[in-house]
C-alpha cells in the first residue's frame, strides 16, 4: 500500500467523522470503499480495510494529527472529540493536507484553481526554524527591512511562528527584546549550534490572546471592544470572526452587536476601517476616537471631492 493510499485513507476517516459523527464501523468502512472507487479514477489503489486496520488508524491519527477519535456506546458510534480538532493548530493541519491531496491529484490546474497573485512567503524556512525552536538555538538571518537600503544581519532567538493575513513571523528574542520578523522579509537564514536561554515565564500564545494583528504592545490594557454591524456584514462576522474572543451580545433584524476582549492597535483601526459604514464602533470611546481621526486624514486626501 503506498503512503498516499493510507493518507487517502486517514484522511476519509476524518472527513466522515467530522460531517457525521456516531458512524459504526461498517458505515466508515462502506464510505471508503466509496472514497477510493472515485479516488481510482486517478490511480488511487484500494488498500483494505478491517476493524484491526481501523484501530491502529485511530491511534496514528491522533499521533500525526492530535485528532481524538472514540467509541460512544451511548450513540452507538465513532466520533471525534471536537476540542481535540481545533485545539494545537490540528484542523488547520488537516486543512493544508486535503488542499495538498487535492492538488496532487489534479494533473492540470490552470483551468481548475485560481490562486492569488503574490510573491512567495519564504516558507522554506519554516524547517529552520522549527529545528531551532526545539534545540533552543540561534538562528543568523539577514533581513530587510521596508524601506531599508541595505539588509541587516542579525542574531536571534527564537520562539515560535506566527501567522496574520497571509504571511508568516518569527517572533524571536534579540538583545533579549522580544521582536517580529515578516518571513518574507528575510534573505538568508543561517543556521548555529549556540544554545540560548529559553525564557520560561515568556508565553507566546498568552501575549497573542488579546491582540489584533502581530505587532505586540505590552504597555497596552486590553479593553471591551463593542461594535455594530450592518444586517449586510453580519453574517460575514459571524462565520468569519475578527478574533477568538468574539461574542454576539444582540442582534436583530437592524443591527448585530458584537463584544470582542482586545488590545486597541492601529492593526484593529485598520481592519474595523475596512468595512465601512457596515461596522460602527459603540465602545471604547479611544477606538471611536482612532477610526474617526483616520476617517477625517483620508477625507483630507480629497479635498475637491467634496464640490461635485
Amino acid at each position: 500500500m503506498s503512503k498516499r493510499s493510507y493518507f487517502q485513507r486517514t484522511k476519509s476517516i476524518i472527513k466522515r467523522l467530522n460531517t457525521k459523527p456516531y458512524c459504526t464501523f461498517d458505515e466508515i468502512s462502506a464510505y471508503i470503499r466509496k472514497e477510493f472507487e472515485y479516488a481510482s479514477e486517478f490511480g488511487e489503489e484500494d488498500p483494505g480495510f478491517s476493524k484491526r486496520t481501523f484501530q491502529r488508524d485511530i491511534k496514528e491519527i491522533y499521533d500525526v494529527w492530535g485528532i481524538e477519535i472514540v467509541f460512544c456506546k451511548k450513540n452507538r458510534g465513532y466520533h471525534i472529540v471536537k476540542d481535540s480538532f481545533y485545539s494545537d493548530n490540528s484542523g488547520r493541519l488537516f486543512e493544508v493536507y486535503e488542499m495538498m491531496n487535492a492538488l496532487q491529484i489534479a494533473e492540470d490546474l490552470k483551468d481548475i484553481v485560481y490562486f492569488e497573485q503574490r510573491q512567495p512567503l519564504n516558507t522554506h524556512y519554516f524547517d529552520d526554524v522549527i529545528a531551532a525552536v526545539k534545540r533552543k538555538v540561534y538562528l543568523r538571518i539577514t533581513y530587510c527591512k521596508f524601506g531599508a537600503e541595505t539588509p541587516d544581519d542579525i542574531k536571534i532567538a527564537p520562539y515560535g511562528l506566527k501567522e496574520y493575513r497571509n504571511r508568516w513571523y518569527i517572533v524571536a528574542k534579540t538583545n533579549d527584546k522580544l521582536r517580529i520578523y515578516a518571513l518574507d522579509r528575510i534573505v538568508e537564514v543561517r543556521k548555529t549550534s549556540e544554545r540560548f536561554q529559553w525564557d520560561k515565564s515568556l508565553d507566546i500564545g498568552g501575549l497573542y490572546k488579546d491582540v489584533f494583528g502581530i505587532y505586540i504592545d505590552g504597555r497596552q490594557e486590553t479593553e471591551q471592544v463593542e461594535l455594530e454591524v450592518s444586517p449586510y456584514m453580519s453574517n460575514y462576522i459571524r462565520t468569519l470572526p475578527l478574533h477568538p474572543s468574539q461574542e454576539i451580545v444582540k442582534e436583530d433584524a437592524q443591527s448585530c452587536h458584537v463584544r470582542l476582549q482586545l488590545k486597541i492597535s492601529d492593526e484593529l483601526v485598520t481592519e474595523l476601517l475596512s468595512y465601512g459604514r457596515h461596522v460602527k464602533v459603540l465602545r471604547p470611546r479611544s477606538l471611536q476616537k482612532a477610526v474617526v481621526k483616520s476617517l477625517q486624514e483620508s477625507l483630507m486626501q480629497y479635498p475637491a471631492a467634496g464640490d461635485t
